[in-house]
């Protein structure tokens, strides 16, 4: 393999530097002793479904359910698990799920618009990460499926899963899924409060207070959540604040024998949540640089810029399309809003200078400076959530065990994206369109394909649980029936619903005809008379001025307060002088689906040679139909207008047509082997599935449901009267028939998504013709915002983690894992599609129809629907040849070192703690050369490069102050050495290898917590 010139030469050595430093000092013991502080308890025999944190020692939990869900020794249990106690997520200064997830093993966030989305994560995204090179988002708060990401405020510890599961969870993505413990009320008092602040401006206020109300019978937990975390680019943040309260109640706790053990928890939480990130981690795309070399070229006339030859300069459309400039806050840029046709702008770097689209990254803060979010207020979304929980758990005897639980959530999303531009231009126009001088000649400026907004995203959950559990102990008895040791046996009912209501609004031009008379358009200069026309969207065109601190563009769509369903009626007072009116329409189909699924779980463990032998077997059979109004919604399309219907009124289950039914039995099976008691042998295997309900491929027809199927064996180590907890895993995940919007594998060899040059393809055609035929299923895509695609991917590597407490100060993390992921049948329906299907019904006069505005593939420059469709069966054909081959979004190798040292209370640094860790990174992908016939490409050699390492420090003080009140303040500085140098992300679209493109590391950070215990 090629391997791309080091950014941090020193990277490796230094991470392996300091791992040999810390861990080579893991051998000294100490005989200080550690004051506890925990209050007495009364102790209550627990349900096996349920843990209690505090049994936690230091780093090490002792106690999952995320074997069996049955409360299981981490000794008992084959799968791979990673259990993040409240004395770790203290020490690395952790407030949320993603700040913890990439101290897990082969886990990492995941990083969308690094391959082949480079306007980002779109704000319409909650819950993405990846494991073991699979995306997933399988987030769960107490084994119920969350919608939305935990917090600490209210989360006793984070678990991570690994691999299948078919026990936990059997729909669910394959790399695993993580769950959130919450806090539960006590029967003992707490009372804390802590704030956060860093050099950023970030806030964070916590409060959590539990009353034992009634001893023994109730207690009472509340817990809130006020923040404002600011980021190192400028304007970005995060504010939101939440509630939480829960209760504990044994209601017969002095009763009856029969009725004491009966327990009741119930919880509820609320929140909100408001941000306005950038969503991308590299710079801006620079199409500034070559005007600049090209002299600052300038041009006179109007639309009159296509077939211009002129260096640095370049057409921004070739067909007529609105510009929406009113919005700017630069005095003086205001101008109406008027078609661009054929009007210029500045050119893209050459080919061999950027990726398959001719980005590259703009590298020179002179012109626009790193740490500002260009995009501003013009990307931003809301959260609006709560969830409520009701579990009640009861003993029967001496050893059944039953569980009732519920679990209800509602989660809604409204997501702004105004622009999602990605890239620098400049205006290299004199004039504007009508002929006025342009206020904006010389000037950046950034816009955005589309104006696509989400009004509503409202997700509805409820869950229902009924377990047993039963535990049989034969190795009492006096026949030979005591060889076969001790069973725990487990059964559950479950079901869930799942309700979606979602729609996606565009900001057009409603008047059209309007339009075209007022500014005497006509011919291929004048717009579609019908609304939903993609030639009628509007695009935000923002311009920026650094040199005068106009380097981030406003919220603007606000101003725009109408949103068009179909029927719905278009007021003239939205009309300006040129006959524009701007509104949001729903020209996509919005979402009305139910799911409904049904689960039955049996799991069985067995205790065999006093548990020097541990078996487990677990089945799940899954069911689940789903609904989907997408039929009804098509059918009542205003015709004359395309404007689709408001979704929220319909019934999915009246489109009695719509209903998908997919079911599937998974199962788990292991053991855990102690031919000596530290140390143990591991076996676990497991499959589960996701049925794809809805979700359709570029033919409009539903898919088969994706499978994964993974094993695990390794070996554990009990070290050290347990003090040493240590684990080496080799994994083996597969995953089949993996749903994705946008070919993930090898797209940094594809200048575009599929989805957009089909939709090109058959806009242009229908336009051509004249027939709205092509702008339907199976031509254009129009079941929703975008088709999918499939494809398998299978992923092998190691995983080694440690857990030792050498002293009762002393707390050392260690893990190290390797992951290589590796894909097959990609696309499988796309070359069929674009090579026989569009073929079949292609007419020859159609190869000559211009397009738009040019696009750049490997093949060149397009400017025909012909050359499309060639440059597109030649995409598809690139993809194919990358079968086999890898291309994941984690690093090849990772490793986390997380250490804290507590001073005795004999010594001079009484109340002191000292700590940090270390995350390496090793290389990723870039991407591959050529073969020789210059199309496909040579995936035996790809382009790597971007290790780096990230060191953090930790510092804690800790006392009395007024006699009964613990005071804690620590600090924590995040990239301690404050190493900014840019990582490489992808290489050149012409398979040289040179870097093009890179991305952001965060600078140096440093927060302070101050914690009061009463």
């Amino acid at each position: 393999m090629k391997r791309m010139p080091r950014i941090t030469p020193s990277g490796r050595s230094f991470g392996y530097g300091l791992l040999s430093l810390l861990l080579s000092t893991g051998t000294c013991h100490s005989s200080f002793a550690q004051e506890s502080e925990q209050p007495e308890e009364e102790v209550f025999e627990l349900s096996p479904f349920e843990i209690n944190a505090d049994s936690d020692r230091g780093y090490a939990a002792t106690q999952t359910l995320a074997g069996t869900r049955l409360n299981s020794s981490l000794r008992d249990v084959g799968s791979a698990i990673t259990i993040m106690t409240p004395e770790f997520l203290e020490d690395i200064g952790a407030a949320n799920f993603e700040e913890a997830l990439i101290y897990a093993p082969n886990t990492d966030t995941y990083e969308a618009g690094i391959i082949n989305t480079p306007d980002g994560t779109s704000t319409r995204d909650a819950n993405q990460y990846s494991v073991r090179g699979l995306q997933g988002n399988s987030l769960s708060r107490d084994f119920f499926r969350s919608l939305y990401r935990a917090d600490l405020y209210n989360t006793e510890r984070l678990t991570f899963s690994r691999g299948p599961n078919a026990i936990l969870f059997g729909i669910a993505q394959p790399g695993g899924v993580t769950n959130a413990l919450s806090k539960r009320a006590k029967y003992h008092d707490i009372f804390e409060v802590a704030h956060r602040f860093d050099d950023e401006g970030s806030q964070r206020v916590s409060l959590d207070f539990n009353k034992a109300i009634i001893e023994d019978v109730l207690a009472v937990r509340l817990a809130a959540l006020d923040y404002d975390t600011r980021y190192w680019r400028e304007p970005e943040f995060e504010k939101g604040d939440r509630q939480y309260v829960a209760m504990r109640l044994n209601p017969f706790a002095n009763g009856s024998e029969f009725m004491k053990d009966l327990m009741i928890n119930a919880s509820y939480e609320q929140g909100d949540t408001r941000s306005q990130r950038l969503g991308r981690n590299e710079p801006i795309y620079d199409r500034v640089t070559p005007w600049i070399e090209a002299g600052r070229p300038m041009v006179d006339t109007i639309e009159k810029t296509t077939g211009n030859t002129q260096p640095g300069i370049e057409p921004i459309i070739n067909r007529p399309s609105l510009r929406v400039i009113e919005t700017n806050i630069i005095p003086g840029s205001q101008v109406p809003t008027l078609s661009w046709r054929r009007m210029a702008r500045g050119a893209r770097v050459a080919p061999e200078d950027g990726d398959q689209s001719r980005n590259s990254s703009l590298l020179d803060e002179s012109i626009l400076p790193f740490d500002v979010n260009y995009l501003g207020g013009t990307r931003r979304y809301n959260d609006d959530f709560d969830t409520f929980q009701f579990v009640l758990n009861k003993k029967f005897g001496q050893n059944l065990y039953l569980e009732a639980s519920y679990n209800k959530q509602k989660y809604n999303r409204v997501s702004i994206e105004e622009v999602r531009g990605p890239s620098l231009n400049v205006d290299v126009n004199n004039f504007l369109p009508n002929g006025e001088p342009n206020p904006n000649a010389g000037r950046y400026f950034i816009e955005g394909p589309i104006v696509r907004n989400q009004p509503f995203g409202i997700n509805e959950l409820t869950s229902k649980r009924i377990s047993a559990s039963y535990d049989l102990d034969l190795t009492g008895k006096d026949s030979f029936i005591r060889h076969l040791g001790k069973f725990r046996m487990a059964a559950a009912l479950e079901s869930e619903d799942n309700k979606l209501d979602r729609q996606w609004v565009q900001l057009s031009n409603v008047t059209p005809a309007a339009t075209n008379a007022a500014l005497g358009l006509a011919g291929p200069r004048a717009f579609k008379t019908k609304v939903s026309h993609p030639w009628n969207r509007a695009n935000f065109m923002m311009y920026l001025d650094p040199a005068n601190g106009y380097t981030t563009i406003p919220a603007s769509s606000e101003q725009y307060t109408t949103t068009l369903y179909a029927g719905d009626p278009i007021s003239p007072e939205l009309m300006d002088e040129n006959g524009v009116s701007l509104a949001f329409i729903a020209d996509f189909p919005g979402f009305n689906d139910l799911t409904e699924t049904r689960s039955d779980v049996f799991a069985l463990q067995q205790f065999l040679f006093e548990n020097r032998l541990i078996l487990t077997y677990g089945t799940r059979k899954d069911e689940q139909d789903s609904w989907s109004a997408n039929s009804l919604i098509l059918a009542d399309t205003d015709p004359v207008t395309g404007i689709r219907p408001d979704p929220r009124p319909y019934n999915p289950k009246d489109a009695a047509d719509s209903q998908v039914t997919r079911s599937g039995r998974t199962e788990t099976m292991g053991f855990v082997a102690y031919p000596i008691r530290p140390i143990g042998l591991f076996y676990n295997e497991s499959d589960n599935f996701v049925p794809v309900g809805q979700a359709t491929d570029i033919y409009g027809e539903v898919f088969p449901n994706q499978t994964g199927e993974g094993k695990d064996y390794g070996i554990k180590f009990f070290l050290l009267e347990d003090k040493l907890t240590a684990s080496i895993t080799k994994f083996e995940t597969s995953m089949k028939n993996q749903e994705t919007g946008y070919i993930r594998a090898g797209a940094r060899g594809v200048a575009r998504p599929f989805t957009a040059s089909q939709t090109d393809l058959w806009e242009h055609v229908a336009a051509y013709t004249e027939d709205d035929t092509y702008l339907s299923t199976p031509y254009k895509y129009d079941l929703g915002p975008f088709w999918n695609a499939l494809q398998d991917l299978e992923t092998t590597g190691v995983e080694f983690q440690m857990t030792y407490n050498p002293t009762k100060q002393w707390r050392i993390m260690f893990n190290y894992s390797e992951q290589e992921g590796v894909y097959e049948n990609l696309g499988t329906r796309l070359s069929p599609y674009f090579n026989e299907f569009v073929p079949s019904v292609w007419q020859d006069d159609w190869s000559d129809i211009p397009l738009d505005s040019s696009i750049t593939y490997q093949t060149g420059e397009v400017e025909t629907v012909g050359e499309l469709l060639a440059a597109t069966q030649a995409d598809a054909a690139r993809i194919q040849s990358l079968a086999g081959t890898s291309d994941t979004r984690q690093p090849l190798s990772s490793m986390n070192l997380v250490t804290n040292y507590k001073f005795a209370q004999d010594s001079k640094l009484k109340g002191w703690s000292v700590g940090g860790s270390a995350r390496w990174r090793d290389d990723r992908f870039l991407g591959f050369p050529f073969q020789s016939d210059g199309v496909t490409f040579d995936p035996q050699n790809p382009y790597l490069g971007g290790s780096h390492t990230t060191i953090d420090f930790m510092l804690r003080y800790n006392r009395k102050i007024f006699n009964n009140v613990n005071w804690t303040f620590q600090v924590n500085v995040k990239n301690l050495l404050d190493d900014t140098d840019l990582l490489p992300l992808q290489t050149d679209g012409l398979g040289q290898g040179e870097i093009v493109r890179w991305g952001f590391r965060t600078p140096r950070s440093i927060q302070i917590t101050n914690t009061l215990k009463f």
